[in-house]
């Protein structure tokens, strides 16, 4: 039986300060499961509070100290504060501040007091502002973007024509949403409804409060003119009625629930699964996550800074897991845990000790040592230095290689000299990128972690050939197949694939003397061309790894992983030759049209340098003016200058197709050379 402790209630105000505040009988440690909604769902959350609509009720845990875990509601209850939340009163928000660590990049919520338009969806124009995107989504469309065309309008506006300034770099109390008629930060809205308003002084005080902030002034009048009117008197009553009245229930367990180490109970644990519909599901690893920081919650905040922005503690907290375990089992291989594997675990007094020793309670742990030094390889500044964004991504993209690759530095630790990182950072980047298939390879090669060589660059290539799940890398010279498929032959994308002698060669007739039927050899050499073709084509680490220098450069500042699930990126994948000359076009060359979205014909531009507001600048000019070292445009230049509008002839369609052919292989050529 599941039991209940309790129920109570909470008003907006209430949930808001728990993190605004503090409030010390709520705990919600620092990054609980990361801030994973989008802007559109905040939207959404506030849309129905302001219309008196139930959000679901909250899930709580008492502890032994009657303090309150939160265990489901983080999602709800971060919107809400954010809702609260004033960056133009200093200190606002001391929880905020302690997870971002940058309080001018909170994101802000807004509400439009009078729209011209709202989604089909709401009833209000509630606007989320974030880092990547200043001034907005669509109002009629909240999951979409501006047009860089009205992005550029905004930051014209915000910049106020006098500075130059990256719109990563803007703060939050200088923005506000374009794509608006009357906006107003939410919170001073909040703020009128619950203050003891009169009819003028109050409404007096909330157009100062608007004419203080940076906004575009042409509009001052008119916010003087709506507040002052009975419209925004019938707004107020309108949603004012829901505000004060709105509370969210939340039932209260046993601390008894979650600290399972002893216990027989076998519970279903989806009981923590998200009560609101729109939410946001707990998956296994955070509900064992909810699990440990009951049995170890003196050292919770240690598992959160060893995370470094790069993985959720709860992702984080399930490598170490299986770490231990390896660790516990002769260094087999640790699958993944299941919630209920994992309480009976802890059951196991010598796993238990482990990972109480491996987690400890202070920087000085193995678990915070082997993280720090595992990130420490990753971005070391030798030779080629990774972007920290690139990093981020193959941790989070690849995790199962990750937790082989921690494995060995928690095997090595001691053994590891700076002089050996440059090898490691390769081989990781290698594995990442040409393994087939990546949790396979992590189990047959578990045992490979104890061989200290193993990065090294002849290892793997060994490796590739007794495996056959890592692709054996080309020569460059072999890829000049590629011309001849595609220029000379023509080949369209879903025939392309090699002849069986071009394999032999391409793959250095790695199974020619393994005594494998011919058929399945042939089968084994498509596949590993397919995924080479295929990360070339469409991974767009590809395309941040040659464009390094430029990702380190414009977007150094915006490494840190956000508060908030962003949808967006604060960058453009501007299409070279541009995608409105090609889709839902006629007469359009097949070869191009298979192509144009792939890595070859983009590159990563930020907003302040995309003069393409209609995506029609032709290939020409942007060729003629580009750096080879931001785009990664070289050789490739001479066939980009010579297509100055759209392809309709044959020609021109083998000059791009040639461009596209050779920026491939220079993206490889970049890749080889690295990692050979």
């Amino acid at each position: 039986m599941v039991s209940i402790s309790k129920n109570k209630f909470y008003s907006l105000k209430d949930i808001a300060n728990w993190q605004l505040k503090g409030d010390e009988k709520i705990k919600l440690p620092i990054l609980q499961r990361s801030f994973v909604w989008k802007p559109n769902q905040i939207e959404t959350v506030w849309d129905s509070i302001l219309r008196g609509y139930p959000i679901g009720a909250f899930l709580l845990a008492e502890t032994t100290d009657s303090t309150f875990e939160l265990l489901d509601g983080q999602q709800r209850s971060t919107s809400i504060s954010l809702g609260f939340f004033n960056p133009w009163e200093e200190n606002s928000a001391t929880f905020f501040d302690s997870k971002n660590k940058d309080y001018d990049h909170i994101p802000t919520v807004w509400i439009d007091l009078n729209p011209e338009k709202v989604s089909n969806t709401n009833k209000y124009l509630i606007r989320v502002l974030t880092r990547s995107h200043p001034w907005g989504y669509q109002a009629k469309n909240n999951s979409s973007t501006l047009s860089v065309s009205d992005r550029k309008k905004a930051l014209d506006i915000f910049s106020n024509n006098r500075r130059k300034v990256k719109y990563t770099e803007l703060k939050n109390i200088d923005v506000f949403p374009f794509d608006a008629n009357l906006p107003i930060p939410l919170v001073f809205l909040l703020k009128y409804i619950y203050g003891n308003r009169d009819t003028s002084s109050s409404k007096k005080m909330l157009i100062n409060q608007i004419a203080a902030i940076k906004m575009n002034n042409q509009k001052e009048s008119l916010y003087e003119d709506f507040i002052t009117s009975n419209a925004f008197d019938d707004f107020i009553d309108e949603i004012g009625k829901n505000l004060k009245s709105y509370s969210i229930p939340a039932i209260v367990l046993n601390n008894s629930l979650i600290k399972v180490a002893n216990s027989q109970e076998k519970e279903d644990p989806t009981l923590f699964v998200r009560l609101n519909s729109q939410g946001t599901p707990l998956n296994g690893e955070e509900l064992i996550y909810s699990i440990y920081k009951a049995e170890f919650p003196k050292s919770k905040n240690l598992v959160e800074s060893i995370s470094a922005d790069f993985i959720q503690p709860s992702r984080l907290l399930s490598f170490v897991n299986r770490l231990v375990w390896s660790d516990l089992n002769q260094n087999s291989y640790p699958n993944s845990f299941s919630v209920n594997q994992f309480r009976d675990r802890l059951s196991n007094l010598d796993f238990l000790q482990r990972l109480e020793n491996f987690i400890g309670n202070d920087s000085g742990s193995m678990a915070n040592k082997v993280f720090k030094r595992s990130f420490e390889i990753l971005l070391s500044a030798n030779e080629i230095k990774l972007p920290v964004i690139l990093v981020k991504s193959l941790i989070n993209d690849y995790p199962e290689i990750f937790l082989f690759y921690l494995n060995w530095v928690y095997i090595h630790y001691y053994k590891i000299k700076p002089e050996n990182f440059l090898e490691i950072k390769k081989g990781f980047f290698y594995l990442t990128l040409f393994t087939l298939d990546k949790n396979r390879l992590s189990r047959e090669i578990w045992g490979e972690s104890s061989k200290f060589s193993f990065w090294n660059y002849q290892s793997l290539k060994k490796l590739a050939s007794d495996n056959n799940l890592i692709i054996r890398m080309p020569k460059i010279s072999d890829l000049q197949i590629v011309y001849k498929m595609v220029i000379e032959k023509k080949v369209r994308w879903n025939e392309f694939y090699p002849s069986k002698e071009d394999y032999l060669k391409l793959f250095d007739g790695a199974l020619e003397e393994k005594g494998i039927d011919e058929s399945e050899k042939y089968e084994i050499y498509k596949n590993q061309w397919n995924h080479l073709a295929n990360q070339l084509a469409w991974n767009r680490n590809v395309l941040i790894f040659c464009q390094r220098d430029y990702f380190s450069k414009n977007f150094q500042e915006f490494n840190s992983l956000e508060v908030l699930s962003d949808t967006n990126r604060p960058w453009d994948y501007d299409h070279i030759y541009p995608s409105s000359w090609v889709y839902q076009q006629q007469n359009v060359n097949p070869q191009v049209r298979d192509w144009h979205n792939m890595n070859a014909n983009l590159r990563a531009i930020s907003l302040e340098e995309n003069r393409s507001d209609g995506n029609r600048e032709d290939p020409k000019l942007k060729a003629e003016s580009l750096k080879a070292s931001d785009f990664f445009i070289v050789d490739d230049k001479e066939y980009w200058t010579k297509i100055e509008s759209r392809i309709y002839d044959e020609q021109s369609a083998m000059y791009l197709m040639n461009a596209f052919v050779t920026r491939t292989i220079n993206f490889y050529k970049e890749i080889y050379s690295f990692i050979v």
